[in-house]
C-alpha cells in the first residue's frame, strides 16, 4: 500500500485556515453563491461510477448492494394506508412499514447525501449516512453499522439494531458481509478489511469528505447570519427555480397530445383485452403539466378482475402480446424493449424522435392521421373490397376520409380523421381472399404520424402508482412553490448522483417524498390522509390528467417577488432539514400518518439479521 494513500489519509488539518475564510465568505460577502452545486467537493462526492464518493463512513454491512431497480420506481407506497409507508431511515435507505409486504418488494437500498449549501455535504455527527446492504439468506433490507469504528464514539449501542451484542435482550451470532459503497462488486467478510481496501483504493477522496463535514458542522452554528447575509441571493434562488419549472411546462395542448398517446395505446391494449383501460401515472400526473420531452408511464388495468381480486395478470405474457400488438402495428423492434423477466414486467419504448415541438402545417396533419398496409404481392378486388372494409370496421364509416391505392396494388393508403382512428385502424385484424397475401402496417411517415410513436413511454400492469401519483399531487397542487421545488430537486438529485436507484440509491419518487414530508413538517402544506385516496378505480374517471399551469398566469408582480422569496428559503431550508434537524437516529420519513413517526413504532429499533454462512471472500 504506497505512502500516498496514507499521506492522504492523515490530512486533517491542511484546510482549516480555508474553511474558516470560506465561512467568512458566506456571511459577509453579498456576491457569492451559498448553495453552488458546483463546487469540486460536491462534483467529487457525486460521481460512484469514477469512485468520487464518500467511504469512510459509508459502509454496507450484511451484504452487498446489487439490486436492480427494474420498474420499481413507484412502489414507495403500495396501498396508502395507516399500514404501509415510505420512509428514509437513519442509513438513508427507502423503505416501507407495510405489514403486508416484504421490505424488499422496494428499491430501498440507499445512501443519503444531505448535501449543505455551497456545495457542502453533511452527515452530522452521528455519521447517519452509513450505506445498506442485503442480507445473505432472507432477503430483507436492513440497516447495520460499522460498529468497529462507531462504537468508539458511542453512536453505536450494544444492544441496539447496529451492535454486536443483544437485540432486545436477545443474542445472536449471525455473519455479516460489508460492502464498500464507491465499488459496485466490492464484498468483505471483516470490518478491517474493508477498511484496508477504502485506504488503498479511495484514499484520494475521503480526506475530501472530512473537510466538507467539518466545514458544514460549523456552517451549522452561523446559519442564522449566513441566511440574513444571503437574503438577496437566496430570493435570487427562487427566481431561478421558477423559471427552470417553467421551461418543463410545454402548455395545456402538449398534455392533450399525451391524452391522445394514452388513447392510441389503449386501442392496441384492447386488441389483447378488450376491457382493459389504460392510465397514465407519474410525473405528469402529480406535476400537473408535461414537457414532451419526458417519458410518460402508463398503467394497463382491468377494472373489474382487479376488483375480484384476478390483476395484475401473468405479466410475462402479457408483456409478449402487446409487443407483439405494437410491432404489428409499426413501432420498431429497435425501439421496444419488453422486459419480461423482471420483478415488475414491463414495456419501454424509446422513440426515434420528438413530437414536433412547432406546430404541424395542415398537410403534416393529415399525414399523421394516415396508415398504409402493404401487401407481399397484388391484391385481388376481392381482396381489396375486404381490406379496405375491415378498416371501415374497426374505425366507423365516418372515420374513413380517403383510400388510394398504388398502381401495382400492393399497397393500401387510409387517411383518418384522428390520429386516435388511425392507430386503431394500424390495430384492425384485415380480412383477405388469398390465404398467401399478407398485410404489413405502418406510419406514412416516420416523423409525421400518432403521437404514441413520438413519446419514450413505460407500460406495467400495476395499479399502485395511479393512486400514489394522485396522493403526491394533492401535496404539490397545494402550494404554488411545491412543484417548482420538487422539480429543481429532482434535476439536482439526478446531477449529483444521488438519485441513481440502479446503483441503490433514490428514486425520484423517493426525492418527492422527501421534499413533501419537509414542508408538511414545516407547515408549508396540509397533511393529506391517504385513506381519503379511493383504493377501488371503478369510478376513477381522470384518465387524462388534468393540465395546471406551473405558473399561475393571473398572479401580479407583488406576489412573484413574494414567492420567490418564499422558494428560496423553502429550498435551503429541506436541505437545513435533513443536515442538522431531521432525528436520523429515531425517526423515519413517512406520509402514512400525520406528526412523526419513530422507528421504535415501527419495530425497526430491533435488528433482524439472518444467519449466513461465511463465504471466505475478502
Amino acid at each position: 500500500m504506497g505512502s500516498k494513500y496514507r499521506r492522504l489519509l492523515r490530512r486533517n488539518t491542511d484546510d482549516e485556515e480555508n474553511e474558516d475564510e470560506l465561512l467568512n465568505f458566506m456571511e459577509d460577502d453579498p456576491h457569492s453563491s451559498v448553495g453552488h452545486t458546483g463546487t469540486r467537493e460536491s462534483q467529487t462526492t457525486s460521481h460512484r461510477g469514477q469512485e468520487k464518493d464518500h467511504v469512510q463512513d459509508v459502509i454496507h454491512c450484511k451484504g452487498a448492494r446489487g439490486l436492480k431497480a427494474d420498474g420499481r420506481h413507484n412502489r414507495a407506497i403500495d396501498k396508502p394506508s395507516l399500514t404501509s409507508s415510505t420512509s428514509v431511515d437513519e442509513e438513508g435507505r427507502l423503505v416501507t412499514d407495510s405489514e403486508e409486504d416484504d421490505v424488499d418488494d422496494f428499491v430501498g437500498e440507499t445512501a443519503l447525501h444531505s448535501f449543505m449549501t455551497d456545495g457542502c455535504e453533511e452527515n452530522t455527527p452521528s455519521e447517519r449516512a452509513r450505506a445498506l446492504g442485503k442480507d445473505g439468506r432472507r432477503g430483507r433490507w436492513s440497516s447495520a453499522c460499522a460498529e468497529d469504528e462507531l462504537s468508539e464514539k458511542g453512536d453505536v449501542s450494544t444492544d441496539g439494531p447496529c451492535g454486536d451484542g443483544t437485540a432486545e435482550g436477545k443474542p445472536h451470532s449471525s455473519a455479516r458481509l460489508y460492502s464498500c459503497d464507491a465499488c459496485s462488486n466490492a464484498i468483505f467478510t471483516t470490518h478491517a478489511a474493508l477498511l484496508a481496501h477504502v485506504e488503498e483504493r479511495h484514499a484520494d477522496i475521503t480526506p475530501d469528505y472530512t473537510r466538507l463535514r467539518r466545514v458544514a458542522e460549523k456552517l451549522s452554528t452561523v446559519w442564522t447570519r449566513a441566511l440574513n447575509a444571503r437574503r438577496d441571493t437566496i430570493t435570487l434562488w427562487g427566481t431561478k427555480i421558477f423559471s427552470v419549472a417553467a421551461q418543463r411546462d410545454a402548455g395545456e395542448a402538449k398534455m392533450k397530445e399525451a391524452h391522445r398517446a394514452r388513447a392510441q395505446l389503449e386501442c392496441v391494449v384492447r386488441r389483447w383485452n378488450d376491457k382493459a383501460r389504460v392510465f397514465i401515472f407519474g410525473s405528469s400526473v402529480a406535476m400537473g403539466v408535461w414537457d414532451g420531452m419526458a417519458d410518460i408511464d402508463f398503467a394497463v388495468v382491468d377494472v373489474d378482475a382487479m376488483e375480484a381480486n384476478a390483476w395484475p395478470p401473468l405479466e410475462k405474457n402479457a408483456v409478449r402480446s402487446i409487443t407483439e400488438l405494437l410491432r404489428r402495428a409499426g413501432f420498431s423492434f429497435v425501439n421496444l424493449e419488453p422486459i419480461s423477466h423482471a420483478r415488475v414486467p414491463i414495456i419501454k419504448h424509446h422513440a426515434s424522435s420528438p413530437i414536433l415541438t412547432v406546430a404541424r402545417r395542415e398537410a403534416e396533419d393529415v399525414v399523421s392521421r394516415s396508415v398504409r398496409f402493404v401487401l407481399d404481392a397484388p391484391a385481388t378486388r376481392e381482396d381489396r373490397v375486404l381490406l379496405e372494409g375491415s378498416v371501415r370496421d374497426s374505425v366507423g364509416a365516418a372515420g374513413v376520409q380517403q383510400v388510394w391505392w398504388n398502381r401495382t396494388g400492393e399497397m393500401m393508403s387510409v387517411t383518418l380523421d384522428s390520429t386516435t382512428a388511425a392507430m386503431r385502424a394500424a390495430t384492425c385484424s384485415p380480412a383477405l381472399i388469398s390465404p398467401s397475401l399478407r398485410a404489413k402496417v405502418q406510419p406514412v411517415h416516420d416523423e409525421c404520424r400518432p403521437e404514441l410513436y413520438n413519446i419514450d413511454f413505460d407500460l406495467s400492469f400495476r395499479a399502485f402508482g395511479i393512486r400514489n401519483s394522485i396522493l403526491l399531487q394533492k401535496y404539490l397542487l397545494s402550494h404554488p412553490c411545491a412543484r417548482p421545488g420538487a422539480i429543481v430537486l429532482k434535476d439536482w438529485s439526478k446531477t449529483s448522483g444521488v438519485n441513481n436507484s440502479v446503483n441503490g440509491y433514490f428514486t425520484s419518487y423517493a426525492i418527492n417524498i422527501m421534499w413533501i414530508y419537509y414542508l408538511v413538517q414545516k407547515g408549508y402544506v396540509p397533511y393529506v390522509d391517504p385513506l381519503e385516496i379511493p383504493e377501488s378505480l371503478v369510478n376513477y374517471t381522470e384518465f387524462d390528467p388534468k393540465y395546471t399551469p406551473m405558473v399561475d398566469p393571473k398572479l401580479t408582480s407583488a406576489r412573484l417577488e413574494e414567492l420567490y422569496k418564499e422558494a428560496g428559503d423553502m429550498l435551503v431550508g429541506f436541505f437545513y432539514f435533513y443536515s442538522f434537524e431531521f432525528d436520523w437516529g429515531n425517526h423515519v420519513v413517512s406520509l402514512n400518518r400525520p406528526g412523526i413517526t419513530t422507528k421504535k413504532a415501527l419495530g425497526w429499533h430491533i435488528e433482524d439479521v439472518g444467519s449466513i454462512v461465511p463465504l471466505g471472500i475478502g
